[in-house]
Order: C-alpha cells, then structure tokens, then sequence
C-alpha cells in the first residue's frame, strides 16, 4: 500500500503512534529514580544522588538540543520521510539496551543518544506534517503530533509505576517502534518537500520540480534577521525550566518529601498528561477553525494564550 500524497490521515496515524511511543521511552526514568537509587545504579548520598539523577534528564536534553538543529537542518536538504525513521530508531535502540545497563555510566550514555533520537523527531515530524497539511489544516496535524507527546508521557509513566522492576519498562517500551519505524518506511511514500504549499503544488502538478535547498550560510542567515524565530525560541526558553524540572520531579518529590506512594503519584501526573492531551487538540482545532475564517493571527493568539 502506498500513500497518496493528498490523503495524509495514515502517515499521520502511524506518526501519531511512533512519536508516542517514542516519548513513551523518555519519560521512563522518572517514576525509576528511587527504584535505580534503591538497585545501585545512581551513585552517591543523600545530599548528593539527586545530582547524579538529575544528569539523567539534563544530559540527554543537552545532546537533544545540540543536535535538534542539525536535524532541522538535514530535513530542509533530504527524506523526512526516511529521517523520521533514523530519529525513531536512534531513541528506540538505546531505550532498549537501557534496560541491559549494569552501572550509572552505561545508563547515562543510553540514555543520551535516546535524547538525541526524540530531539530529532521533532523538527523532523513538524517539517513532514507541513508537507502533508495545507497551511489552513496544520493545526489538526500538529495537535496530533503534539498529542503524542502528552500520551507518550502518561504511557511511559504509568508503564513505569506498574512494573515490579525497573528493566522491563525499557524493553516493554522500545518494541513497538522497532516495528513502527520499518512499518512506516514500508508504506508511507515520500512526499516532495513543501508539497502542501499551495505555490509549490502548482508547480509539482505541472510536472516540474522545486529544486532549492538552504545552505548552512543561509540557514544562519535567516535564524539571526528572522525576528519571528528568534522571538519565538527567546520567549520560549524560560518555560523550559519549570516544564523541563517539575514532572521530572515532581514523582520523586512526592514520594520521598510527602510519602505518597509511587501508584497516587503517578495518577497525579496523569491527570497533568491528560489536561495536556486536551489542550493540544483543542488548540490545534480552534486554530483551524479561526484560520479558515480568514482570522490570519489565530495562531499567534492562541500561541500568545497558551503562555
């Protein structure tokens, strides 16, 4: 079966479920944290380990962020189609061989290149949604890759507080997109970049081919005088680090500073991925929805309400 560059919603579905999954694998060591601590994989006191499990998210997030703009870059010259599958496999892999870890050190790199594979899903899944979506539907294809990341979190901490040891959420984990992925690349046919644009269809229906591809000189170029980018990337940066520290340890906090359970703790931060999941789907519908009424700041409102 292939798909029809026009009838987007299988690509999408099976993007859906790769990137859940894929953030699923992320999101695994935080209900762990004392349960590593507890096995002796995460080293030091009890004035010092949280530095040690801390590392755990801040390295991989550092490796994802060095590396997020050269997959950026790669996307704008090659295959989405073909780099969504190297970015799924690049964070499955090492999800799986987590789970074969013997000290803190193993563990950390593991989990490093696995920051680097969900990093490079991405930009690489938003640049193949614009391929797929008209400008006018883009918000539908993006609250449903969104989704996915609200899901894969309730996913991979619920899996994670469920299990009796800390090995098997890895393993249990990483399997589907070690199927996903070659399933994708077997049925979804590639689509030419920027095909959704309504000036680039007309040329690609007239037979012809849009040839450009940015270079490292202009992609510097535009990312400094583009003020819209770089507004968006500055403004963004402090929601981070409270998005970024709190559901990582917020579990944690809760177990050892309140003495809730892991189980209370976790549906605690269910209820958290669920209000996301809803958010992203109603922002991404409401931004349609004023778009096609030709409301041309819709997204920037909605973007501007959401912080």
């Amino acid at each position: 079966m292939r798909l029809n560059s026009q009838s987007p919603f299988l690509a999408t579905f099976l993007l859906f479920l790769m990137l859940t999954t894929l953030n699923a694998d992320q999101n695994l060591v935080v209900p762990l944290l004392v349960s590593l601590r507890n096995e002796g994989l995460i080293p030091g006191d009890e004035s010092t380990w949280y530095i040690y499990a801390g590392l755990l998210g801040t390295v991989p997030a550092i490796s994802g962020i060095i590396t997020t703009l050269i997959w950026g870059y790669i996307a704008d010259k090659t295959s989405r189609r073909r780099l969504l599958v190297i970015a799924t496999l690049v964070g499955a892999i090492p999800t799986f061989l987590t789970a074969f870890s013997n000290d803190y050190w193993q563990l950390l790199f593991l989990r490093s290149l696995t920051g680097i594979g969900i990093s490079g899903s991405g930009p690489v899944s938003r640049a193949f949604v614009a391929d797929i979506y008209p400008p006018n539907q883009r918000g539908k294809g993006y609250s449903l890759i969104s989704a996915a990341t609200g899901g894969g979190t309730l996913i991979g901490m619920i899996l994670a507080g469920v299990m009796p040891d800390w090995r098997s959420p890895f393993i249990i984990a990483s399997i589907p997109n070690l199927i996903l992925a070659p399933l994708f690349l077997a049925i979804i046919k590639d689509v030419k970049i920027g095909y959704a644009e309504p000036e680039l269809k007309q040329i690609y229906v007239k037979g012809k081919e849009y040839s450009y591809r940015i270079n490292l000189g202009e992609f510097y170029s535009y990312l400094k005088s583009t003020r819209t980018v770089l507004f968006m990337f500055l403004q963004g940066m402090p929601g981070t680090v409270p998005w970024g520290s709190i559901p990582y340890w917020s579990l944690t906090y809760l177990n050892v500073r309140w003495g809730i359970s892991k189980d209370l703790g976790v549906l605690v931060l269910l209820c958290g991925g669920i209000g996301m999941i809803i958010g992203f789907f109603v922002g991404g519908m409401l931004s349609d929805y004023y778009v096609s009424r030709n409301r041309r700041n819709a997204r920037i409102g909605f973007l501007s309400l959401a912080y």
